[in-house]
């Protein structure tokens, strides 16, 4: 619930809209549940809203829903086509990573700009950034390099220490 409010807040400051007044908070939240529930009746996973939709909708500035919803039904239905699937699986690791870090850094820079249009103490705002930046570097490191897995408990460690 609380990352649901938090990417409707985030989605609300990147398009200049309160969606949480207009449709209201309960209305994303009641939809977000029903969206669950009909994916449990069919043995699907759990539903949420996507940080990645605001960079999405910063990037593109799009903010049409009648375009987004378009772009679902042609991703659901490329799903289907297993030509689609080759395709996207042989991008380059370097590709889908460059993709990736561009993603969510628009996310980072969505949350930054929350935070001080919000005006948060600094002290606050240095320790959240740090402990953000110290769970990207460690999950951003892939395991296919082999590192051991003690580099990444030291790497996480050693960023915890530069909050205090």
């Amino acid at each position: 619930m609380m990352e649901h409010i938090g990417d409707i807040s985030a989605i609300s400051a990147t398009v200049d809209r309160n969606f949480i007044e207009d449709p209201g908070l309960h209305r994303t939240l009641l939809g977000d549940g029903l969206a669950t529930s009909l994916s449990a009746l069919i043995g699907g996973p759990a539903n949420t809203t996507y940080g990645e939709n605001t960079s999405v909708l910063a990037l593109s500035r799009v903010y049409d829903p009648k375009v987004i919803r378009l772009a679902a039904i042609y991703a659901v239905i490329l799903s289907f086509i297993p030509k689609m699937a080759e395709v996207i699986s042989s991008l380059p690791s370097a590709i889908i990573g460059g993709i990736s870090f561009i993603l969510y850094g628009m996310i980072s820079a969505v949350g930054v700009r929350n935070v001080v249009e919000n005006k948060v103490d600094r002290h606050v705002l240095v320790t959240w950034l740090l402990q953000r930046l110290s769970w990207f570097v460690v999950l951003a490191f892939p395991m296919d390099l082999h590192l051991p897995s003690q580099a990444h408990i030291l790497l996480l460690q050693d960023l915890h220490l530069l909050q205090l």
